[in-house]
């Protein structure tokens, strides 16, 4: 199982929990939003916190346990191994 920080675990499971397995990451001008299982998880919207699940999102697409499907850095699918891993972690 790969080294992941506690965001990347919380957004990995979400996605595998939701119906299609997606994360959608998005950036307009009233913010910023990390949407998965009919959650955002970015509440508060300041840099730091987008920083910060910005990093998990990285993580995840980086150990291949997400894919980017829109090839622009917004929407997203957990990969096989994914929710092989996603179903290892308890919250």
């Amino acid at each position: 199982m790969p080294q992941l920080s506690n965001e990347a675990r919380v957004l990995l499971k979400e996605a595998s929990m939701d119906e299609q397995g997606i994360i959608m990451f998005l950036r307009y001008i009233g913010g910023t939003e990390l949407r998965t299982n009919g959650k955002n998880l970015i509440t508060d919207g300041s840099p730091r916190q987008i920083a910060k699940w910005e990093a998990a999102l990285n993580e995840l697409v980086s150990t291949d346990l997400v894919t980017d499907r829109s090839h622009k850095g917004e929407v997203f699918e957990v990969t096989d191994s994914g929710y092989r891993i996603a179903d290892m972690i308890e919250l």
